[in-house]
């Protein structure tokens, strides 16, 4: 993807042929080429408050610092520092272009971002912002922006990187045009359980849900109006259901891949969802309607058109395989069929999950039977192992 915000020239590196003695140095990337690659870095060197640096920038209100700078501990006579003209004790703040910002002496400042901004140092967050406030239809780069951001939120879930990921969703979500945003889709974060309370994501997932939904309901496929509902879902506080949703929206008469429709990862997420919350009466009515929509798909496939590559390969010792999406429609029979068997035998629907085997025994593929066979085996129904053998 194109970047959208421009780049400070990388430092004129300077390679000189290494001694035998430095050849395990010379397979390390140099000082140099991780500062271009990053924001800068923040390098303590020698310094006696070497601890309390480290502790204050672990602090996740300092995710952005944290992710923007490369931070080292080093010696001053350290040969990685002679480039940068380095050579006494202190704490330098290095821009990308390897030019010394600023030097500290001591414990570190009160709020170490604002001294960074004050010494000349723009963090990427800063740089997001001064973009789309100068190109305020660029939606692509309002998206750049969230995605930046959610990263962050990944290893830091600080309240400062909540609240600035909320601000940004929010504005995101008030341009008519929002859905228009990559076609991929990015593993959402999710609140841990102790940050499953009122915050200022939990408040924009709330207010802003709605807009989601009813963008899918127009548009089932879109996969940026599932990314953002998937999103608002995990910092809901009601948690909402997105299997329920996922069975409100109308069927086409046809779809190229009905396996996965409306959206593979939304199927993953509610799946997810159902069995994290162990709620089995509604993960056995999910995969029913499921097997009930695939059903009614499958029969206007036309032969012909039944017959037609699906897009999928499998390889194997017996060579490369075409999959018709016929075979792709029966597969997704299979993982339902799983599914259902799954959320049946753990509510304690014995003889359901008896007549489920039985239809795989024809109907479901051999990954999907081995899922159900271990299940059987670990809740020690031995009935149900010897239906789903292969043989």
């Amino acid at each position: 993807m194109m970047m959208l915000l421009p780049l400070n020239p990388a430092p004129l590196l300077v390679v000189q042929e290494n001694k035998a003695e430095d050849k395990v140095d010379s397979l390390r990337p140099s000082l140099l080429s991780l500062i271009a690659f990053k924001k800068g870095a923040l390098l303590l060197v020698d310094s006696e408050q070497g601890a309390s640096w480290m502790k204050a920038l672990s602090d996740p209100e300092n995710a952005d610092l944290m992710a923007d700078l490369v931070v080292r501990q080093y010696h001053a006579s350290d040969k990685d520092l002679r480039p940068l003209g380095i050579g006494e004790p202190g704490v330098y703040l290095i821009n990308q272009k390897g030019m010394i910002l600023i030097r500290w002496e001591g414990a570190p400042p009160s709020d170490i971002r604002a001294e960074c901004a004050k010494a000349g140092w723009v963090s990427s967050i800063d740089e997001f912002g001064a973009f789309v406030r100068n190109h305020p239809d660029r939606i692509d780069a309002r998206w750049e922006w969230y995605g930046y951001l959610e990263n962050l939120l990944r290893s830091h879930l600080g309240t400062r990187v909540v609240a600035q990921t909320a601000w940004v969703v929010d504005e995101l979500l008030r341009q008519s045009d929002w859905s228009a945003g990559p076609n991929i889709f990015v593993q959402p974060v999710k609140p841990t359980p102790n940050l499953k309370v009122e915050s200022p994501l939990s408040k924009v997932a709330s207010e802003r849900i709605e807009i989601a939904r009813e963008v899918l309901r127009h548009s089932p496929e879109l996969a940026p109006g599932w990314r953002m509902l998937i999103f608002f879902t995990g910092w809901h506080l009601d948690n909402p259901s997105l299997a329920s949703f996922i069975e409100e929206l109308e069927v086409p008469s046809w779809s190229a891949d009905p396996a996965v429709w409306p959206n593979s990862d939304a199927l993953i997420e509610a799946e997810s969802q159902l069995r994290e919350e162990k709620n089995w009466p509604a993960m056995r009515h999910f995969a029913q309607s499921r097997l009930e929509m695939l059903a009614r798909l499958q029969a206007q496939f036309h032969p012909e058109v039944g017959e037609e590559w699906s897009g999928q390969l499998t390889v194997s010792k017996k060579g490369i395989k075409r999959i018709s999406r016929k075979e792709r429609a029966q597969s997704g029979v299979g993982h339902w069929l799983a599914i259902l068997f799954e959320a049946e035998l753990k509510e304690g629907k014995l003889s359901a999950a008896t007549d489920t085997a039985h239809r795989m025994a024809t109907e479901a593929d051999a990954e999907s039977r081995l899922r159900c066979q271990a299940l059987a085996l670990e809740l020690k129904q031995e009935t149900l192992v010897e239906l789903l053998k292969i043989r």
